[in-house]
């Protein structure tokens, strides 16, 4: 049996060393100081400290922490730390009873100054709510570790980190910049800076106090506006009024005659501007007048206009129609045809008129991009131009064709590019 006072130990380096080859493991036990007798057999052999969540090596039966014995298995050829018997794996279980009986004993609170003694197992959860436990300040800023006993007065009562609400805009702020708030406190209490002795006055009225309250403000005199340019504390405005009446009066007569005369002249050009109203209104009736005759005729006009547009649009119709020619003298280089050959209707543009050696007279056609030709192959009339190694015409290759004027079935005349429209041609 060890005693509790020996058992308190942060580490035993002399007993983790392992043997040469092993690993040094990371420790996993207990590190309390136990107020009851703890057994030699709860002790980790790897750690020295009392087993946390024990593991029973099969076999030999020894104990080791559940963390010590995961150090140990990732070493090369792990090793029981007792009798040197090989660990693996398979042959390891966790002890719940020795682990059940570990928790039953009593420990201390590791916090310094904490009365708490209790069960290994509720140490845990005492600790998270000890009153002994150093934590940070959590205002931010500050840096101050105390107990969290102390801590509750010196996060409430004084920290300077601590935020505070401003007790006249209600505003928030930190303790140690509070002069600098209370410099720009729109509600904080100053006094008159014209020195007319009142204070307690909120910053945000202080402007409005010295431009219409404070008695030590100089103003101007209320007949600035009739010429008296006296300036003088507020203080004195009843003083001035009373001296100066008879000024006064002189200059609010001045003004009113001065004021007659304006009038006089604005109703003269009034009546001015009345007579030049009159006379553009009757222009503007004269030019309504004839803007609406000349949008009645415009309207006449755009009718004739869209009548001449169709009647064209019904000319150039007729003209891009179709027709037979009745010989190959109708037909004409550029003209679009409908022409049959090899038992199927093509489209095409005529390239050449005239005769052919051996073939006679001959239309020289450029087959249209969008016809599937199906001639045979050995068809002499299919070619890019050419006949007998002599060219007549240029064409894309293997899109020129020699027909006779009896295939031609219409022809189609274009009055801009000679190239009758697709959709003017027959199928």
């Amino acid at each position: 049996m060890r005693t509790p006072n020996s058992l308190f130990r942060l580490r035993s380096e002399t007993q983790i060393t392992m043997a040469a080859g092993q690993n040094i493991p990371e420790l996993g036990g207990y590190d309390f100081e136990f107020t009851s007798v703890v057994p030699d057999d709860f002790e980790c052999p790897v750690c020295q400290l009392t087993m946390k969540d024990p593991i029973q090596i099969g076999g030999c039966g020894h104990r080791i922490c559940n963390i010590c014995l995961e150090s140990l298995l990732r070493g090369h050829s792990p090793k029981c730390p007792v009798d040197r018997q090989p660990l693996s794996r398979d042959k390891i279980f966790p002890d719940v009873a020795c682990h059940r009986k570990i928790l039953d004993l009593k420990v201390k609170c590791s916090h310094v100054g904490c009365p708490w003694k209790g069960e290994l197992r509720a140490v845990q959860k005492h600790q998270s709510e000890c009153l002994f436990k150093v934590v940070e300040c959590r205002n931010k800023g500050c840096k101050e570790k105390l107990t969290k006993r102390d801590m509750i007065n010196h996060t409430i009562t004084a920290c300077v980190w601590r935020k505070v609400s401003c007790k006249y805009c209600r505003g928030s702020f930190i303790v140690k910049n509070e002069q600098q708030h209370h410099n720009v406190c729109q509600k904080f209490p100053v006094q008159c800076t014209k020195n007319c002795g009142l204070s307690n006055i909120p910053r945000e009225k202080l402007l409005a106090h010295i431009r219409d309250d404070c008695p030590l403000t100089e103003i101007d005199c209320k007949y600035r506006n009739l010429g008296c340019q006296s300036a003088f504390p507020r203080t004195r405005t009843k003083t001035h009024l009373e001296s100066h009446m008879e000024s006064h009066l002189n200059l609010a007569l001045c003004g009113l005659e001065t004021t007659q005369n304006q009038v006089k002249d604005q109703s003269k050009q009034i009546e001015r501007l009345t007579s030049i109203f009159n006379d553009q209104s009757q222009q503007i009736e004269r030019l309504v007048a004839k803007i609406t005759e000349q949008s009645k005729q415009i309207a006449s006009l755009t009718f004739t206009v869209q009548g001449l547009v169709q009647h064209v649009e019904r000319l150039g119709d007729t003209m891009k129609q179709g027709f037979k020619p009745k010989s190959i003298n109708d037909i004409e280089e550029g003209m679009k045809v409908l022409f049959e050959f090899w038992g199927k209707k093509y489209r095409g543009t005529v390239r050449y008129v005239g005769p052919v050696p051996r073939l006679g007279n001959q239309l020289g056609i450029e087959i249209d991009p969008a016809e599937e030709v199906e001639f045979p192959p050995f068809c002499y009339s299919r070619h890019s131009g050419t006949y007998n190694g002599k060219r007549y015409f240029s064409c894309a290759p293997d899109r020129g064709c020699w027909v006779d004027f009896s295939r031609v079935i219409e022809c189609y005349e274009d009055d801009n590019s000679n190239v009758a429209p697709d959709s003017l041609l027959p199928m």
